[in-house]
């Protein structure tokens, strides 16, 4: 039975048209006028029909009126040809318009493609460096001769075929560039405290207690490939390298100093396999490695939430999310760069497909590309990445480009556009701006000439414009993932690049408010010198500095020097190609000196290694202190206890401590060396103040400065 018409309803959508209407002529003029690009916004494309139906709207009321007059004029001059010409236009002119208040507010969703011209960002840039995305390339980080065929017991995630040292390399690397930062630790705190001040915290880093939960994309690791945790199916496919799980534990675990226990790792949806956990674990035995099993062979069996926390912004439910997620402080997203032949590509966004607690993501396919092309389009994308224990609690997104492929379940593939040259594309993208990242991420993936181009289906970046800016929404949808009340904000900042070869995004050309790509070069033809050392001389008082050349094609070397650890460097020389050496006489004695060099090749330029060494003879002239050492201390600065833990498998024969005037203050050593990788110090039995540790194995001496403060 239908429900008897309301007089006063009609009376309320009259007057409801006549506000959005006049609302949307205003809003449609100021916004295109001044920009007219504008009008291929979304909002814009919303505010048409409304502006313009009202705007016909009242030509149809003025006509309507002017046609009236005229009519009555002519009836009463008894003009009957007149009347008979006036009154039916009077009528078509008042239907049109009276029909006009019902129809316009129908706004128009179906739009195919966006006129946006590369190099004009829509969004808010995030980040420390905002809209930073660095990429990071090494060709030499995998192996392009790898056969990847499982049969033959030879595939990309083994040790020979993933450089694992090389792969920490990228991503510390990245990690400073990420922040501006020289050094690791300091960068780890800047990420950290840009979050927390992000979320309502104080301005602080890591607090102790606090857990950080990493998202690994492991989308071959599901039950018809198990017989346990040992993967027995499908071991050429690729997932994220286990080479760069080390690379982050390491990251979190040695060089920042978070206990392994407040650090679990893995992916909801997925075993962690015995393939990777061997490589992870010897080095890594206290953290929580998550498995979609049961808890057995050291994991831990995902838990989901009690009930649905996240909810769809459509309307059409919501999805359990995994315990280990929801109670942690943090999230690392590590994803891998990939063409799909469902979204078109996969990084960030489509990583999170695997955090919902269902069998599968089946329920979110229909609003991919593939099913869903086109723009102004519900995206699940984008309340994945506005969700408040998704991505709005990532601290740095990862996406793995080291092996690539061309769907969701893919075996490696060379890329043959530049500057792979028919190679593994071996690199990392990191950038604290999820939207900034995907946006590089699927400029990378479009260079690659796919048999089937689904990287540029219309529609392939609809979430991106829609998580820069709510302009892109569709009309009857508020990203809302808590349902909660509280709609989301722009998520990051999204711009296409300028072009495949020169690769500019609006922050390279010096455009303020969009991405900045960084590049680094991490192999032979480009890369920082090694065997960094520092030799004083006490007379006359000098420090002489030497490294090894391992570039090919340097322009320049840059020396460096500071009296404080990480701050105020000033050039101390700038050097010819291939030179290997330079004495620093303006030395004083006493004093402790950091010097770090960088390799210059045109526009790029390595990341500089750093080292110190005291102006004194008292430790020997050998005595250095370097960042690039096979060791760690933490933490540091230190207050009571700290811990040298040796890395790798060095053979460890003494650790001395120094002060700064050259004293031995403790000694270390073992009957038999190698034995122990992990030593104790008390540090209350000394004063506050700087120190050195020196480490010596049988292939040589390292040393790092040591900060107590009590």
């Amino acid at each position: 039975m239908k429900k008897k018409a309301n007089p006063h309803d009609r009376k309320n959508s009259v007057l409801f048209f006549w506000l959005a209407g006049l609302v949307s002529l205003i809003w449609f003029l100021v916004r295109v006028i001044p920009k007219p690009s504008r009008a291929a916004y979304p909002c814009q494309r919303a505010a048409f029909p409304v502006a313009s139906g009202f705007v016909i709207y009242l030509t149809g009321l003025v006509s309507s009126s002017i046609l009236l007059k005229i009519g009555i004029r002519n009836w009463r001059l008894g003009r009957l040809a007149g009347i008979l010409f006036i009154f039916p236009v009077l009528i078509i002119a008042l239907i049109s318009s009276l029909r006009m208040d019902s129809n316009a507010l129908r706004a128009d969703s179906n739009i195919t493609q966006y006129i946006e011209l590369a190099n004009q960002p829509v969004g808010i840039a995030r980040g420390v460096v905002p809209g930073r995305v660095v990429w990071v390339w090494n060709p030499e980080a995998v192996n392009e001769n790898c056969p990847n065929t499982w049969l033959e017991n030879d595939n990309w995630w083994m040790e020979h075929n993933t450089d694992r040292l090389k792969v920490q390399d990228m991503l510390a690397s990245s990690i400073c560039l990420v922040t501006g930062k020289d050094s690791a630790v300091d960068a780890w705190n800047e990420i950290f405290r840009y979050y927390n001040k992000g979320h309502g915290k104080e301005d602080v880093p890591y607090q102790e207690g606090e857990k950080v939960c990493i998202k690994a994309n492991l989308v071959s690791c599901n039950a018809t490939n198990m017989d346990g945790h040992n993967k027995k199916e499908n071991l050429n496919m690729i997932d994220v390298s286990p080479q760069l799980m080390w690379a982050i534990l390491n990251q979190l675990s040695n060089v920042y100093g978070i206990p392994q226990s407040n650090i679990c790792i893995g992916d909801p949806s997925a075993y962690f396999p015995d393939q990777y956990w061997d490589l992870l674990n010897s080095d890594f035995p206290e953290i929580i490695y998550l498995s979609e099993a049961d808890g057995a062979d050291g994991r831990t069996k995902i838990i989901s939430s009690a009930e649905e926390v996240l909810k769809f912004s459509d309307g059409s439910g919501g999805d359990y999310l995994p315990v280990q997620f929801t109670e942690a402080d943090y999230m690392i997203n590590i994803s891998v760069t990939k063409h799909h032949g469902s979204s078109g590509f996969t990084q960030i966004a489509k990583n999170h497909y695997g955090t919902n607690m269902r069998n599968s993501a089946e329920h979110m396919h229909s609003t991919l590309v593939n099913i869903k092309q086109g723009y102004g389009k519900y995206r699940h994308f984008v309340d994945l990445l506005g969700h408040r224990d998704l991505g709005g609690k990532t601290i740095l997104n990862i996406g793995d480009f080291l092996w690539s492929g061309h769907d969701a379940w893919t075996t490696p593939v060379k890329f043959t556009a530049e500057p792979f040259s028919n190679d593994y594309p071996s690199s990392l993208l990191v950038s604290i701006d999820p939207i900034a990242v995907e946006s590089v991420g699927l400029d990378l993936i479009q260079t690659q000439a796919w048999d089937d181009q689904y990287a540029t289906t219309a529609g392939v970046d609809d979430y991106l414009y829609q998580g820069a800016d709510s302009s892109y929404w569709p009309g009857r949808v508020r990203y809302d993932p808590e349902n909660d009340g509280t709609i989301i904000e722009s998520l990051g900042v999204f711009e296409h690049w300028n072009n495949d070869i020169d690769r500019q995004y609006s922050g390279n050309l010096g455009i303020s408010g969009g991405i900045e790509l960084v590049m680094s070069i991490r192999h032979k033809k480009i890369v920082s010198p090694t065997e960094f050392t520092a030799n004083y001389v006490q007379d006359p008082s000098s420090i002489c500095l030497s490294w090894k050349d391992l570039s090919e094609k340097e322009d320049t070397y840059i020396l460096e020097r500071s009296e404080s650890e990480g701050n105020n460097f000033i050039v101390l020389a700038e050097l010819n190609p291939d030179e290997i050496s330079y004495e620093d006489k303006t030395v004083e004695p006493g004093n402790l000196y950091y010097y770090r060099i960088r390799t210059v090749a045109g526009d790029v330029t390595t990341i500089a290694e750093t080292i110190a060494i005291m102006a004194s003879s008292a430790t020997g002239n050998s005595v250095s202190v370097q960042s690039e050492v096979p060791f760690r201390v933490f933490p540091n600065p230190a207050s009571d206890n700290i811990y040298i833990y040796c890395t790798g498998e060095i053979v460890v024969t003494g650790i001395k401590i120094f002060d700064m005037n050259g004293n031995l203050l403790k000694q270390f050593t073992t009957e038999n060396p190698g034995s122990s990788n992990l030593f104790t110090y008390d540090c209350r039995e000394i004063p506050n103040g700087s120190y050195i540790i020196q480490l010596k194995t049988k292939d040589g001496s390292w040393g790092v400065p040591l900060l107590v403060v009590k």
